[in-house]
């Protein structure tokens, strides 16, 4: 009897073993492939990262192209005021083109500052690559945070690439031999400042029906009287105000200078282009409030 039991137990010691090791190899191969696939998703992790701090990074630089063109833009611009004055010819005395002069510079600081915008976001871009390069150095960042992040930055450039970029073209300072004559657009309606109400006048006072006109040593200053003036709409030149200057006004003496109220620029480009269709020279300013005509060797000028 104690043989057989001593068999019995040596049967069960020889099972055991390979069952120990057959499960112990199962269990090392488990771990050996979760390490294995851990390796291997962090590396695609890795790769992406790399390819969209490239991509931000070129993003800068053309930016960076971008704001220097518009600097140098404005640097031409700044050059060109400078080299061209006013010229006095012995011909006939010349206006002198303040009007035009405001125009430009108006147009130049509008220019520098959409040069100030492009700085400040290009500012902002890098900041925003330098927190995504920091995130990515940062070990502990999960993959769906940065995807996260990577996906806001995306929409906020593809907003910013959609904004309608404003082409803006200054008017150039040229010789004058004409006499000038005042027109207003204000609140949707075309005031005369000068008297146009005849035709082939040498010197053209001012239209007090619509306007009053105080006279000081060296200047006039000139208030639109409210509610007065024509509407501008499509046909208004076959009629009113409108009818008479395009009538009255003699195109091969004489150029009109508008001033223009912020709230009617629609109207103005209606009149400006019947105006530039009927052969007239013009210049325009934006004008708030009272208008002061200098007095400058007789000839009237903004």
């Amino acid at each position: 009897m104690s043989r057989r039991r001593e068999e019995q137990a040596s049967s069960l010691d020889l099972l055991l073993g390979p069952m120990c090791n057959t499960f112990g190899g199962i269990l090392f191969i488990a771990i050996l492939l979760v390490i294995l696939s851990h390796t291997a998703g962090s590396a695609v992790v890795d790769e992406k990262q790399r390819g969209e701090r490239a991509r931000r990074e070129l993003q800068v630089t053309e930016q960076n192209a971008e704001l220097v063109r518009l600097q140098q833009e404005a640097l031409n611009l700044a050059r060109i005021l400078q080299r061209h004055p006013p010229a006095n010819t012995n011909t006939s005395p010349p206006v002198v083109p303040l009007v035009a002069l405001q125009s430009m510079q108006a147009s130049n600081a509008v220019i520098l500052t959409d040069v100030e915008k492009q700085r400040l976001s290009l500012l902002q871009l890098r900041q925003e690559a330098d927190q995504l390069k920091k995130a990515m150095e940062n070990r502990f960042a999960t993959k769906a945070d940065l995807e996260r992040q990577m996906a806001q930055l995306d929409k906020q450039y593809q907003t910013a690439s959609k904004k309608e970029v404003r082409t803006l073209r200054l008017p150039r300072l040229h010789d004058v031999n004409k006499r000038t004559v005042f027109m207003a657009v204000k609140g949707g309606r075309l005031c005369p400042i000068s008297d146009i109400s005849k035709a082939n006048e040498w010197r053209r006072g001012y239209d007090t029906t619509y306007v009053t006109v105080e006279a000081g040593p060296h200047h006039e200053t000139v208030s639109l009287r409210p509610a007065l003036g024509q509407h501008i709409e499509a046909g208004s030149e076959r009629e009113g105000v409108f009818q008479q200057m395009l009538a009255n006004v003699d195109s091969k003496a004489e150029y009109i200078s508008f001033m223009v109220d912020p709230d009617s620029f629609a109207e103005f480009n209606y009149v400006k282009n019947v105006a530039i269709k009927a052969g007239f020279e013009y210049i325009w300013a934006p004008s708030e409030g009272s208008i002061r005509i200098v007095k400058a060797e007789s000839v009237d000028a903004l």
